[in-house]
C-alpha cells in the first residue's frame, strides 16, 4: 500500500503478490503506474496536474479486469475520480506492453468519470448491462473482440469514442450500443470482421474501418459525418446504415464500398446523402426514405459501375450520379411528385429498369448512351415530364418505353434515339434530336 509521496519523475510502483493500494495523496512529476492483482485507490493519484497519465494494469499477464464489475481487479467509480491523468490508461502500462485479460465494462453499476480521458486494453472486451461515462474521450483496444449487451441501453458514452478490435470484430457476438457526442471511430481491419453498432441518439462518425468486413450502424437519431471534408468515414465490404432523422443529411457521409444499404424511417426531411468511391461494381440494394422531403443523393466516383437495385422515396427527390462509370437503374422511385435524376459524367452509360416520377420529371443525362435494359414493351419510365440527353445514343440498342405528357430527347452523337411512349393525355415533344442518325 502506497501512503502520500510525492516524486518529481515517472512513479513505477508494483505489488509482485495481492493488492496494490493508495492510502495516501500520490503525486507524480510525469506518468504514475500502479500494477497489481488486485487494486485499491483510497486517495488521490495526480500526476502531473493532469498533465501525464495514470497507468493501473495487472502484474501477472491474462488477469481479468473489470470497471464497474465484480473482478478482483475492478475499478469502481469513486477509485476512478480519485485520479487526475490526461488519460486514465487501464490494463497497459506506459511501453504499451498490455498484461490485461478479458476485460468487462459495466456489469454490476453505472460508472461516470466526468471529463476524464481513458483507455481500456485487454484480450476481449465485453461491455455489461449498464454505461460507462466520460464527457472527455474513451478509447477501447482488444486483442480480440468488443462486444455490448444488445439492451437499447448504451453500454459506453463519450464525447469521442475510438474502438479497436484485432480479432472478433466488433458487436459480432452481441450488439454494441454507444453514445458518442463528437465522433465515432471503430476499426476491425486487422481480421476484417464486422463491425455491428447500434447509436443511441445522433451518432457523428469519425473513420470506420472493417476491411472486407460488413459495417452495419443503426441509431436513433441521425447519422453524420463528424466534420464537412472529403475524406472517407466508413470502409467495408458491405455498408448497412439505419437511422430515423437522416444520413449524412446534415454533413455527407464518405465511403468506400461495393455494396451499400441505407434507410431511414423518420416522418421528416430524414434525407440520405452519401458520397462512395468504388472502382468495382457496386450495388445500392436497399435505399429508402419515409418522411416527407427525405431526399436521397448519391455520387459515386472510381469508375465501378453503379447499379440501383431498389431506390425509394415515399416522398422526396432521388438523385444519383456516376463518374466514369455506368449505371443501372433497375428500380427507382420518387414518390410525392418529385424528380428522379440520373446523370454519368466524363463516361459511363444508363441503362434502365423501372423509374417512376409520377407527376414530376426524370432528368437523364449520359455521358455514354442511355438505354433500355431489356428488349421488351414494359414501361421503363413513368413521369409528368422526361428531359433525356445523351452522346451515344438514347433507345438506340434497346427501345425505351415511356409514359410522359412532356418530352425532350436529345443526343448529341451520331447515334439513333427511339422511343415508344404509351400515354392516354396529349403528349408535347418539346425536343428530340439527333446529330447524323434516325429518330423513331
Amino acid at each position: 500500500t502506497l501512503a502520500a509521496s510525492n516524486v518529481s519523475g515517472k512513479l513505477d510502483a508494483k505489488a509482485t503478490t495481492g493488492t496494490i493500494g493508495v492510502s495516501g495523496v500520490i503525486t507524480g512529476g510525469t506518468d504514475i503506474i500502479l500494477r497489481g492483482d488486485a487494486i485499491s485507490i483510497g486517495n488521490t493519484v495526480n500526476a502531473n496536474s493532469g498533465a501525464a497519465n495514470v497507468y493501473l494494469l495487472p502484474v501477472t499477464g491474462g488477469t481479468g479486469v473489470s470497471i464497474g464489475g465484480s473482478s478482483t481487479f475492478d475499478l469502481t467509480q469513486v477509485e476512478l475520480l480519485n485520479i487526475t491523468a490526461g488519460t486514465i490508461v487501464v490494463g497497459e502500462d506506459d511501453i504499451p506492453t498490455v498484461s490485461a485479460g478479458a476485460v468487462s465494462i459495466c456489469s454490476l453499476a453505472n460508472v461516470d468519470i466526468g471529463t476524464r480521458n481513458i483507455k481500456i486494453s485487454g484480450t476481449d472486451i465485453d461491455a455489461g448491462a449498464y454505461t460507462l461515462t466520460t464527457s472527455g474521450s474513451m478509447e477501447l483496444v482488444s486483442t480480440g473482440s468488443i462486444n455490448g449487451t444488445d439492451d437499447s441501453t448504451a453500454e459506453l458514452s463519450a464525447d469521442t469514442l475510438t474502438l479497436t478490435a484485432q480479432f472478433g470484430g466488433i458487436g459480432t457476438t452481441s450488439v454494441l450500443e454507444v453514445s458518442a457526442s463528437k465522433v465515432l471511430n471503430a476499426d476491425s481491419s486487422a481480421d476484417a470482421s464486422d463491425i455491428t453498432i447500434d447509436g443511441i441518439g445522433d451518432l457523428p462518425i469519425g473513420n470506420i474501418t472493417a476491411g472486407g468486413g460488413t459495417v452495419t450502424i443503426n441509431v436513433t437519431g441521425a447519422i453524420d459525418d463528424a466534420t464537412l471534408d472529403g475524406v472517407t468515414d466508413i470502409t467495408a465490404g458491405i455498408i448497412d446504415l439505419d437511422a430515423v432523422n437522416g444520413i449524412g443529411a446534415t454533413n455527407p457521409i464518405e465511403t468506400s464500398a461495393p455494396t451499400l444499404d441505407a434507410d431511414t424511417t423518420g416522418s421528416g426531411a430524414a434525407s440520405i446523402d452519401i458520397d462512395n468511391y468504388s472502382a468495382v461494381a457496386t450495388e445500392l440494394e436497399s435505399f429508402s426514405t419515409f418522411g416527407t422531403g427525405a431526399n436521397i443523393t448519391f455520387d459515386q466516383s472510381g469508375g465501378g459501375t453503379l447499379t440501383l437495385t431498389s431506390v425509394t422515396t415515399t416522398n422526396g427527390i432521388v438523385d444519383v450520379s456516376a463518374a466514369s462509370g455506368n449505371i443501372i437503374a433497375t428500380s427507382v422511385t420518387a414518390g410525392g411528385s418529385n424528380n428522379i435524376l440520373l446523370d454519368t459524367t466524363t463516361s459511363g452509360n444508363i441503362t434502365l429498369g423501372a423509374l417512376d416520377a409520377s407527376g414530376d420529371a426524370i432528368i437523364i443525362n449520359s455521358a455514354g448512351a442511355i438505354n433500355d435494359a431489356t428488349l421488351d414493351a414494359i414501361t421503363d419510365l413513368i413521369a409528368a415530364t422526361l428531359n433525356l440527353d445523351a452522346v451515344n445514343g438514347i433507345g438506340n440498342m434497346e427501345e425505351i418505353e415511356t409514359a410522359a405528357s412532356s418530352i425532350a430527347a436529345d443526343n448529341s452523337g451520331a447515334a439513333a434515339v427511339d422511343i415508344d411512349n404509351n400515354n392516354v393525355v396529349a403528349t408535347s415533344i418539346t425536343s428530340i434530336s439527333t446529330a447524323g442518325s434516325t429518330i423513331s
